[in-house]
Formats: C-alpha cells, structure tokens, sequence
C-alpha cells in the first residue's frame, strides 16, 4: 500500500514538473523571439519624423507639382482642452492604490486624484511655458490660441451632437417606437459619443520656421522621469513622461502648383477673319491649366485610402519591401489623428502610394538613452508624357475671350426650324451669340502613343474646390471637374467613315478601288430616309445639286467619298456589314475598353446598346456606319482610332504616365492598301476645295481652315457633325424641376499632321465641341491653333 502511494505521488509530481518543464520550453524556446522583442519594444522608444511628397512633372521635366515643405504645431485635443492631467492622474492613482481603489468612496478617490492632478498640471504648464519659448510667443497667445480650438470643437459638438438628436427621434418615430425613460437615457448615452475632433491633435502655430521646427521635432516624444506622488506604501511613484505631453510636429508643406495659373500669348493673325489682327497678340489668363490630369489633394484619409495601401502591401512584394521599417511597420501610413493631405483627383489620387513619403524614424534606447536615426525618404516623382507648355497654349486657344469656343454670328444655328408641318418652330439647338461653348481637346504622338496634351473646358482652380457653394462637381451646371476629353460620352458623326471603311474592307464588304453611286439617299423609293447631307441642303434649297456622283461627275472611290464626306456611301458599307461586323469594326478601335491612363474616371466607349437585350437593328447599322446611332466614344478614342490608321493598322494604348509599362501593340490585320485610300481621302478631305474639311464660311466669304504653309505642315483631316441630345436634372427655386433637354450638334475635327516633306503623320489632333453647330465651323479654327501651337513648341 506504502509503495503504491509512493508511486502515485511521484506520477502527480511529475506531471506537475512536466508541465512546468513544458511551459519554461515554450517560453524559453518556441517564444523566445517573440517575448524577446516585446520585452526589448519596451525598452525602445520609436518616434516617427515627418517626410515629402514627390513631385510630379511634365515630360520636359517641368514641375507641375511639389511641396513646399513647412511644419506646424499641433498638440492632442485632451491637453489642450486641460483633460489630461485628470485623466493621468486618475489612471496613476488607481495603480498607485490598486489594493484600496475598490474599498474607497468617492470622495476619498476624488481626494486621492487631486493630490496626483497637482503634479500633472504643473508638468503641463511647464511644457506650456516650454513649448512658448521654443516658439517664441507668448503664454498669453497660447492660451488665447488653446481657447479658440476649444470653443470650435465644442460648437461643432453640440451642432453633431443636435444632429444626431434629430435623426434618433425621427427615426424612432418612423418605427412608432414609444419612447421610455429607458430608451431616452440609451439615445442620450449613444448621441453623447465623442466626435473626431475630439480624438486628434490641433494646429496651435503654423508654419514653424526651420530652425524651431527642428528643435520641436526634437522634443516630440521625448519622455522625463516624474515622481507625481506616493502609494498605499508611503513609496514614490515615478512616471515617465512625455516632456509635452501631446506634441505633435506635423508635416504641413503646401502643395504647389506652379503651372495651374499661366499667361499665355494668343496670335491673332491665325483667327477667323472677323477676330483676325495681323501681328497682334493678346494676352490670357490661365487657371486650372492641366488640372483634371494632375489633380489636387484633400485632407484626412478615408477607410478606402488604408485599404487601399493595406491591399497593396499585401499583394505587392517589391512595394511592401520599400514601405516597411525594420520593426515591420507601414513608414507611409496614414495617422488618423493628424490633417494628412491625400491625393483626391487625376495622378495625386491614381499614384498616392508612390507619390507618398516614407517616414523616418528617431528610435531612443531607454535605458541608455543612445538614439538612432532612420533617415525618412520623400515619395517618388512621376513624370507626365503631357507637355504643359502646349497643354496651355490649346486651352488657351478654347477659351472664351480668344473668340472661338463661343457661339459667333457665322456658326450660330438658326433661331427657328420647319417643323414636321413645314410651319416654323424653335429650333431646340440656337444659342445665342456670345454663349461659351464646352469642349476638349487631345494631342497624341502617332509613334508612342502618349498623350501631349489633354484640355477639358470648362476648367477651374483648385481654390474653387474648397469654396463654399462650389458647382465644380455639380453635374446640374458647367461641371468643370469632368474631363470631358475621356469621361463624357458623344457619338463620333462623319468622323467614324474612315474606320468604317476599313472595317469593311477587313471583313470582305467592301473591295480596294471599289466605286459607289451617289443617289443622294440610300432607298431608291424612300427619299426622306437616310439621305446624304447635301441631298438634304439641296432639298431646302441651299444647293443646287442633289448628289455627290452629279457634283463629281462619276461614282465614288473611298478617296472621294471621305473628300466629300458621302453619306450614301458609308450608308451602303453599314447596310452589307450588318450590326455585328459593324459593332465589331468599332471594338477593333478599342471601343468597349478602358484605358487605365491614371488620371480619373474613363468612358470605354459604347458600340450597341447599354443592354443585352436590346439587339441593333439593321437600320441602326446603317446609321452606325455615318457614326450615328447606338455608338459612343471620347476625344481620345478618336485620337487614338486616327493615329492607329496613321500607324497602318496598329492600335496601341495610350498613356500619360511616361514610366508606366507600355503594353504591346496590336496588329488590326487591315487591309494596307485600303488604309492609304482613306490617308488619301483625309488628306483630300482638308486640302482638297471640295472638302469639307478644306474651308470654313465666315459671313459669306470662304476661309481656308488651316494656314500653315503646306510646303512645311501637310495635314490628313475630317469633320463630323453629331446630333447630340441629353437629359439635364436642374433644380428650380422651388426645389427639382423636370430634368431639362438639351439638343444640338456637337462639332468634331480630327486631324492627323506631319512634316511636308515626310508626308508622314506625326501626331493625332481630336477636336470636339459640345452643341457648337456643323462639323468643323467651331472644331476646325481650334484644331488650327493646334497646329501653330505645334509648331511654336517644335513639334513639327
């Protein structure tokens, strides 16, 4: 009996030796890195010092971005409101008093952290009394400084506070919910949360000089010994504490722009005659130069801009590798208690992650008080294939006071149009003189791809973005803040003949040199349907001829139907095609792709209906093939359909990041003998005098629309005229009115331009302007500009 008791207490104490064996394996070995670096984090204090955005430049390496760096002061919202040394001193008084604390009244608690509150308020007004000197103010200005953000905080409070107040009640009362003691005491407890502001540190000084912000930068996170009182032991409590106490240096640099604002000289001798003033130019003001594509900042990160740098981190390995500090933490994260700028439109918002600074770190060993500095680095630069200089001079050329973007006596439409009676009746699409018109322009190198130039109009400034009742986003009004270049939506007209042509040579419908007869409309026996344009004029008796065959004398090869812009011709093209080569034709232009250029919301392009249910008939074929109908593009989808003709069937995506990776281009297969009829055709189209591209007609008389000297510049062009139609939402004094309907044709001129003496396009021209009336009227004296602005920046 005595040895089997024996044996079951040596079994028990084994056990309990194993076990304790065990956990010192755990703890000495299998966690040992791990408890050995939280014992050491203890032992190291880690202070994060500020660091710079990168710059964004132009493809000449001119700044069009940058910080400015500066610092402020700010301190956390608890000392500044004089919260802090209560909430230290009872915090230390229930350690210093654990064994007591539950055994206390109140009033002895109270009376505990009042003898502890002492010393925390004289250590803060120390550090008030410090952070002054450093400063070089007053105490006085502090205080009045540390008074004011109270007061604002609280306002703002109470108006949260109020706000939610409000919508608990109408909520309950849109439940039917009676509402008790109980309920009323749980509504006051859940609208009495702290609001941000509360949480997160304040700007007392701006705009510290070097020298202070240096030596601030040196005392933030710095911690002193404190004896703040004694224990239930009668020993001495020392504290470690912040030598001022929520101390914040805050990288506040401003964000400079130096080109959103130039002047730009505007020549006056290359302008239609009537604004035409030979050797005189005229100065404009510029605002909002590039400023869709470069975009601008705002302050406080969201949760989709930490998870997005969270996700990026995580998926990208070369990217984390950069980021992250050796104790694996993010040296770009987001601080929520402080203002951080981020990027919130065109490349600010698409490059955040690599435009973003790297923090530096000071880590301080406690115990010997060695410092050791980890240098903090200042975000990437991106560089822009834009050029700014001809950004400027283009958006220059389309505003309003040059003359051109606004309606003008001779490109003004009619006031009133026959009705379906013959009776006359507003015409949904007159403007009166003077009225702005809104437009975009694109500039693209045919060999690269990359986009030179890209001006949206309206335009605005970045201070406008801020302003109290700002329309930049209102899409009710001018809506400035759309790029209408790659976000808006227009159907192409005539400018689409070309890619139809080849097309339907690509899918066997049409055959090289092949001639088609003119009649003037497609339907021998329905005169009033799908007509060509000058079948239309000469029925109102603005023509004397009815077709394009009796006006050349003979049937048309592509070369002429392009010159002369024959409807009939591309009429027949859609009609043999049907809709599904024809929405095919389209797709190999890129039609129903983005581009991912990175400088904010992109259009693909529509071929077809928006819904799969709706089939395209094959009467909207034949309308999609004069680029009417279910079809939809940008500027830059023409720009880019041009310059891939240009590179002779090679389509390629275009780009405005100039290090972004550049994707393989695309062989369309098209037929290279078909893709010189429609060069031939463009080139016709402009410099031919029955194209209608050729001139303009300025109060009767005929204006050539380009001026350049031929024998230096040789330009491949076409016009459209696109009816365009939408739905407005406005809102009237009464509230919303019924959404307005605005008509009209848009204005597009899309040229291709090159060297004479190369005969070789060199860069593509898209020009379109919203309701500006008939093809190239409005379009065409722009894309004019474009050319000269070319040549003055040595393009050509």
């Amino acid at each position: 009996m005595f040895h089997r008791r024996l044996l079951l207490l040596a079994g028990v104490a084994s056990v309990g030796m194993g076990a304790i064996g065990w956990q010192a394996y755990r703890l000495g070995v299998l966690k040992h890195d791990e408890l050995l670096a939280h014992a050491e984090s203890r032992l190291i204090a880690r202070h994060w010092t500020p660091t710079v955005r990168g710059r964004i430049l132009d493809r000449k390496d001119r700044v069009l971005a940058e910080d400015r760096p500066s610092f402020d002061l700010a301190v956390l919202f608890d000392v500044i409101e004089g919260k802090w040394p209560r909430e230290q001193a009872r915090a230390v008084a229930r350690k210093a008093y654990r064994g007591q604390w539950d055994e206390m009244t109140p009033a002895q608690r109270e009376e505990t952290i009042a003898r502890f509150q002492v010393t925390y308020e004289a250590h803060q007004q120390a550090a008030w009394a410090r952070l002054a000197r450093v400063v070089g103010t007053s105490p006085a200005d502090f205080e009045a400084r540390r008074k004011e953000v109270v007061e604002l905080v609280a306002k703002h409070y109470d108006a949260v506070v109020r706000q939610r107040r409000t919508r608990e009640m109408d909520e309950a009362a849109a439940r039917g919910e009676q509402l008790n003691e109980t309920a009323l005491r749980a509504i006051e407890r859940r609208i009495g949360e702290p609001i941000w502001e509360q949480g997160v540190a304040h700007t007392l000084t701006a705009r510290l000089s070097d020298a202070v912000a240096v030596e601030l930068d040196r005392l933030e996170g710095e911690r002193v010994d404190v004896v703040v009182g004694e224990n239930d032991r009668k020993e001495p409590m020392v504290e470690r504490l912040e030598l001022i106490p929520g101390l914040r240096v805050v990288a506040s640099g401003d964000r400079v722009y130096p080109m959103e604002t130039m002047k730009v000289q505007v020549d006056q001798s290359h302008l239609p005659g009537p604004l035409r003033a030979q050797g005189k130019s005229s100065a404009v003001e510029l605002e909002g130069v590039a400023i869709h594509i470069v975009g601008w900042l705002r302050d406080h990160a969201q949760e989709e801009d930490i998870r997005r740098r969270a996700t990026r981190i995580e998926v990208d390995r070369a990217f984390r590798e950069r980021v992250m500090s050796e104790d694996d933490a993010d040296r770009g994260f987001y601080d929520p208690a402080l203002a951080e700028r981020v990027g919130s439109g065109g490349v600010e918002s698409s490059m955040e992650s690599d435009l973003r600074g790297l923090r530096g770190q000071r880590i301080v060993q406690l115990e010997t008080g060695s410092t050791r500095v980890v240098e903090a680095k200042r975000g990437r630069d991106v560089r822009l294939t834009l050029d700014i200089a001809l950004q400027a001079r283009i958006q220059a050329a389309m505003t309003p006071e040059v003359g051109l973007a606004m309606v003008q006596p001779w490109n003004k439409s009619p006031q009133e149009i026959a009705g379906a009676d013959g009776q006359k009746i507003p015409n949904p699409a007159f403007r009166p003189v003077g009225t702005a018109l809104a437009g975009a322009a694109v500039v693209l190198d045919v060999d690269s791809g990359e986009v030179l130039a890209m001006v949206s109009t309206p335009t605005f400034g970045r201070a406008e973005i801020l302003a109290e009742g700002t329309n930049v986003f209102d899409p009710a009004g001018p809506w400035p803040a759309l790029n209408r270049a790659i976000a808006k939506p227009y159907p192409p007209g005539s400018i689409a003949k070309p890619l139809m042509l080849v097309g339907a040579a690509k899918r066997g419908f049409y055959t090289p040199g092949e001639a088609i007869d003119c009649t003037g409309h497609l339907f021998p026996n329905q005169k009033n349907a799908f007509r060509c344009w000058l079948y239309k004029k000469w029925q109102i008796g603005e023509s004397p001829i009815p077709n394009h065959t009796e006006q050349l004398g003979h049937a048309l090869p592509a070369e002429d139907a392009l010159c002369v812009s024959c409807n009939v011709f591309f009429y027949t093209l859609g009609q043999r095609m049907g809709p599904a080569n024809v929405i095919d034709a389209y797709r190999d232009f890129g039609l129903g792709r983005r581009w991912d250029l990175g400088v904010g919301t992109e259009y693909p392009g529509l071929a077809g209906h928006t819904s799969t249910k709706n089939k395209v008939t094959s009467q909207e074929a034949i309308m999609m093939a004069i680029g009417q109908g279910p079809v939809e593009w940008t500027p830059l989808h023409a720009a880019n359909a041009y310059a891939t003709i240009a590179r002779m069937g090679v389509w390629m995506n275009p780009r405005v990041l100039l290090d972004a990776p550049v994707a393989d281009p695309v062989r369309l297969n098209l037929d290279s003998s078909v893709l010189i009829e429609a060069l031939a055709g463009l080139g016709r189209s402009v410099n031919d005098e029955y194209g209608t591209g050729h001139h303009i007609s300025v109060n009767g008389e005929r204006e050539v629309t380009f001026d350049t000297d031929p024998t230096k510049v040789w330009i491949w062009g076409k016009t459209g005229t696109a009816a365009g139609l939408e739905l407005i939402d406005t809102d009237g004094p009464e509230g919303p009115s019924p959404r307005e309907r605005v008509e009209g044709d848009h204005s597009w001129y899309v040229i291709l331009v090159g060297k004479a003496q190369e005969r070789r396009p060199r860069y593509a021209v898209a020009v379109m302007m919203e309701y500006a009336g008939s093809g190239g009227k409005v379009s065409g004296p722009i894309c004019n500009q474009i050319v000269h602005a070319l040549l003055d920046e040595g393009y050509l």
